[in-house]
């Protein structure tokens, strides 16, 4: 392993799976790991370590790059203030540049400045590391040379304290923000029409808070689908893993998104997903070798309730195999662990 003195990674928040992450890199070798993220942006995590530092504007974060003058620089997408600042300071210090990202060409936008200003941002990188097939697929869209490279993993996170097993598969779960863009709509509309073709349905469970919950709870409430419909608001830490565990299936219907992670967290619990084809982890799904759930199309209420029906018909024992075996590489301490080791030692050849 190449020991590098400093690496420093820039988060637009700091989340559990960031945690995860560094402290995978932290093992590497002998080098230092700092970590810069965005004002008041801690989600799910009640303090965040030492070497993570809060910016507050795009000064401090100068100061604190100029400080550091990591030999690697590892930055989060291209959109946030704290990125786009990291990058040009990078460029301005020669800093060597990878960026992480999660985008997918479905969500990106149609403003021709905007891509303009997004390839010029992509184009000061010397390598990618990208969630996957669909996060690859955008990279190369916008940067044309056959000599960038491409990594993989970015999108992953500890796994094992998911993998606790429950006998009892109660319920069809639901995780997320009650936004338009996760669609939430549709797997009620879907429930409607299971029972109007008289199927006996699973409850479904839906786990999170958000801006259209009253409006979804009404909707239940309309369509006489609320002894089968529970909000349930939102859960973290071990709540969640034990929402996930007592799922038979977890159904992620998102119009667009980038690589939800509520679909690595169900499979490393050993819930199957039924995943919308929109989204940017469908190799998880429609693309792996083996078969972990099924895709549908998220504007579709009456094929999510056919998906519905086929997934209550399949081997339920080897679909959670299936899960667990397909999720494993994607534990931060495999693919994520291999691709910065990759990427460290593309740098010290420079």
């Amino acid at each position: 392993m190449v020991n590098t003195e400093n690496l420093l990674f820039v988060f637009p928040g700091a989340r559990q799976q960031h945690l995860d992450r560094i402290e995978v890199v932290e093992k590497l070798g002998s080098h230092k790991v700092d970590v810069l993220f965005g004002f008041g942006q801690e989600y799910g995590i009640s303090t965040a370590p030492k070497n993570f530092h809060e910016m507050k504007n795009s000064w401090s974060v100068c100061k604190k790059i100029k400080k550091i003058m990591p030999e690697i620089i590892f930055i989060a997408g291209w959109y946030h203030w704290l990125s786009i600042t990291s990058i040009f300071t990078a460029l301005y210090l020669r800093i060597p540049i990878c960026i992480m990202s999660e985008s997918t060409l479905h969500e990106q936008s149609s403003n021709i400045f905007k891509k303009f200003i997004k390839r010029l941002l992509m184009s000061s990188a010397k390598c990618f590391l990208v969630g996957g097939v669909a996060q690859n697929e955008q990279v190369r869209y916008y940067i044309k040379s056959p000599q960038i490279k491409i990594f993989h993993g970015y999108n992953s996170k500890k796994i094992d304290r998911y993998n606790k097993h429950s006998n009892e598969k109660l319920y069809n779960l639901f995780v997320g923000q009650l936004t338009k863009k996760k669609n939430v709509d549709v797997i009620i509309d879907a429930y409607h029409l299971l029972v109007l073709d008289g199927y006996k349905i699973r409850p479904l469970h839906i786990v999170g808070d958000g801006p259209l919950r009253k409006q979804l709870e009404d909707k239940v409430i309309d369509l006489k689908l609320d002894k089968s419909i529970i909000f349930e608001g939102s859960k973290f830490g071990d709540e969640l893993i034990q929402k996930y565990n007592a799922a038979y299936v977890t159904i992620i219907p998102s119009l667009y998104e980038q690589w939800p992670f509520v679909s690595v967290e169900s499979l490393a619990s050993g819930t199957p997903i039924i995943l919308s084809e929109t989204v940017g982890c469908f190799e998880l799904c429609k693309h792996a070798i083996l078969s972990t759930g099924l895709t549908f199309n998220p504007t579709s209420a009456r094929e999510l309730c056919q998906t519905i029906k086929l997934i209550d018909m399949a081997d339920y024992d080897k679909l959670s195999e299936n899960c667990l075996i397909t999720i494993k590489p994607y534990d931060a301490k495999h693919m994520f662990k291999e691709s910065v080791e990759k990427i460290i030692s593309i740098y010290s050849k420079s």
